[in-house]
């Protein structure tokens, strides 16, 4: 049932979480290769555990920083110092990493089974879709991501990324800055993901929140057990709640 408050289509706007939401992860090992793409791609500037210490601390920064700076700019710039480069040249292999490198781990990514069909379903209802995606990767990868879950044909109307945001999950000023950028109050959203840490946070800026039942760890697990989002279910409940907040008939 939809939420005390909420009229039929006083939600219109629908962000969409991505990893473990719309696309599935073959974890064993994507760390692993992922540091070695790192690796090979920064050849020459440092040494490889320069380079891993940079990484990480490029990434870190990106949880901490209260800047207006761009998220790319942060990263770039942290790594850069870390691991005594120029800036500019980061940027530059940066991108080639997202665009070129990152296609070998396709074989660890596929679609979720019935996002799809949700997707599909809520465009026809006329909701606006947004990928709320966490932005700490070039939105190359992001986009390869899309492809591997067989979403690249989605007509998001914004996707975030760290050249657009200067927040990230689950920072409630990652939310405020989103809808800013959309042009739109949190009544008229509803936040869709599979991870509480990072998704729950939404409904403090005052976003209605999904939370899908997937397999999670444990740490996820908790998260839910601390504070309940506002609705809870699989993907086939996701389809009956929009056609409710859209006013048609299931």
């Amino acid at each position: 049932m939809a939420a005390a408050g909420t009229t039929p289509m006083s939600i219109d706007t629908l962000l969409f979480d991505l990893d473990g939401t719309l696309v599935d992860q073959f974890k064993p090992g994507s760390s692993l290769q992922f540091t070695w793409l790192v690796v090979r791609r920064f050849a020459g500037l440092a040494p490889p555990r320069t380079i891993v210490r940079a990484g990480k601390a490029a990434v870190e920064a990106l949880q901490h920083h209260r800047s207006a700076r761009p998220n790319f700019d942060v990263m770039v710039d942290t790594f850069a110092r870390e691991a005594g480069c120029d800036p500019a040249e980061v940027a530059a292999r940066v991108r080639r990493l997202a665009e070129d490198d990152f296609r070998a781990m396709g074989w660890r990514f596929g679609p979720v089974a019935g996002a799809r069909r949700a997707i599909d379903r809520a465009q026809a209802l006329g909701f606006r879709l947004v990928l709320a995606t966490n932005p700490t990767v070039p939105l190359a990868m992001t986009r390869h991501r899309l492809a591997w879950a067989g979403l690249a044909d989605v007509d998001w109307a914004f996707l975030t990324h760290p050249e657009a945001m200067t927040r990230t999950k689950p920072s409630v000023e990652y939310y405020e800055e989103l809808l800013a950028k959309l042009g739109c109050g949190p009544e008229r959203c509803l936040m869709i993901g599979n991870d509480p840490r990072k998704d729950i946070p939404a409904m403090d800026f005052g976003i209605r929140t999904f939370i899908l039942d997937r397999p999670r760890p444990r740490s996820e697990k908790a998260a839910l057990r601390r504070r309940a989002p506002d609705d809870f279910g699989t993907f086939a409940d996701l389809e009956r709640l929009c056609a409710e907040l859209a006013g048609a008939v299931v």
